[in-house]
């Protein structure tokens, strides 16, 4: 999802807004997706992943992860083993 979606982040400073990935969570007919979305004003990306028994995700509305963020997530993810994603308030962990 990652690799789907980081291309099309800007790198322009003055659009700090669309400088991450969009990350909610969405329900359709009870399956849960998480979903992945970016942009750079030209292009829009827009990836959907079935949620496995992993339903307590609990994004109400959505949440922006920096370029950075994801490039961290990235190297952990390609390392090996599994990668477990939670959300306070203000925060990715």
């Amino acid at each position: 999802m990652i690799d789907k979606t980081i291309y099309s982040i800007t790198t322009e400073e003055t659009r700090y807004i669309l400088g991450g990935v969009f990350v909610e969570r969405i329900t359709n007919q009870n399956i849960n997706f998480l979903r992945f979305t970016s942009t750079d004003g030209h292009r829009l990306s827009l990836v959907d992943s079935k949620l496995d028994g992993l339903g307590g995700v609990d994004i109400e509305k959505g949440v922006i992860i920096s370029r950075k963020g994801l490039s961290e997530m990235k190297k952990m993810a390609d390392e090996g083993g599994n990668l477990k994603l939670a959300f306070t308030s203000n925060s990715a962990i």
